[in-house]
């Protein structure tokens, strides 16, 4: 005859029948709530892509569109003109002396009696600040002393004129366009290519872009945007089959509640870890407090199904 079984064998196996269910217990928790429950009765809809139905709102909503507002920010700003800083007077007075100077040799070149006329005009075309070409150097050296005069005046107060106002890198080439317009009418037309032919050459930007001021500028603009609300009514047509979705739909559906939202994988582990750890205080404190719930494994399983079932529902 077989022996029977032994008293210690039986509650051996008990336990180790326990232990299985309420494992599994655990882990069925765990998964109930990493499950993707919250995506069900919703839209799976991607932007670029078409509409495969018809999209009614099934209730009126109002919300803060993030887009539009974003959109309307970002217009104000890029509706702020670039910032530029004040005319540099140092600059103004730095080119003004540079074309006192070249006026001074240009003085002493045609003073200079004892150079020839060939001396003379190499002398000229050796000008550094104010290169000349060979025409306007024969103009130059062709001008009575009167006439000069006219030119050496009228050059220092168009110099002085147009250092005074913003000039820009990007402006540069129309303002040396616009010198024959600064150049008064009573000169002649040799007397005003000299003076351009003067002039032109120390015109440099004396007003640079500021970014820093500019940047605060729209942000500025952008911060006094309001929020742009959008209203939603009970049946109208979010999308319609086979139109392309956009983000402005995905936002509408979104605050509509009919968007699936994207898998949080972060949230999931953390709720089944939750699971976990309670479920294992819980074990600890069955045996600590009330062993007798942990020899019947009937027991466990049930409370078991009740936990997990209460948690599916």
């Amino acid at each position: 005859m077989d022996a029977p079984s032994s008293p210690r064998s039986t509650g051996t196996g008990r336990w180790i029948i326990v232990w299985i269910i309420t494992l599994a217990s655990i882990l069925a928790a765990a998964g109930l709530l990493a499950l993707p429950f919250n995506t069900l009765g919703t839209l799976n809809l991607r932007a670029g892509e078409p509409a495969s139905q018809d999209i009614l709102a099934p209730r009126s909503v109002s919300f803060t569109s993030d887009i539009q507002t974003s959109a309307a920010r970002a217009a104000a700003a890029a509706a702020v003109p670039d910032i530029y800083d004040p005319p540099d007077g140092n600059a103004a007075r730095q080119q003004v002396q540079i074309l006192r100077d070249a006026l001074a040799y240009v003085e002493t070149v045609r003073a200079d009696e004892s150079a020839s006329a060939d001396q003379q005009h190499a002398d000229l075309l050796a000008l550094r600040d104010t290169p000349l070409t060979t025409e306007t150097a024969d103009l130059i050296l062709g001008l009575d002393s009167a006439r000069w005069a006219v030119v050496r005046n009228e050059a220092l107060a168009v110099l002085g004129q147009v250092m005074r106002s913003p000039v820009r890198a990007d402006q540069l080439a129309d303002v040396r366009r616009s010198l024959p317009l600064r150049v008064s009418v009573d000169l002649s037309e040799a007397q005003t290519q000299a003076v351009i032919a003067l002039v032109s050459p120390l015109i440099v930007p004396n007003s640079f872009y500021n970014e820093g001021a500019t940047r605060a500028a729209r942000e500025a603009a952008a911060q006094a945007v309001e929020p742009v609300g959008k209203q939603i009514v009970r049946g109208q047509a979010i999308l319609t089959r086979g139109r392309v979705v956009t983000e402005e739909d995905l936002e509408t559906l979104r605050a509509l509640g009919l968007l699936q939202p994207d898998f949080n994988w972060q949230q999931t582990v953390s709720a089944a870890l939750a699971v976990l750890l309670t479920g294992g205080l819980v074990v600890l404190y069955s045996r600590r407090f009330h062993p007798e719930v942990g020899r019947d494994p009937k027991l466990v399983l049930l409370m078991g199904l009740f936990f997990n079932s209460f948690l599916l529902m």
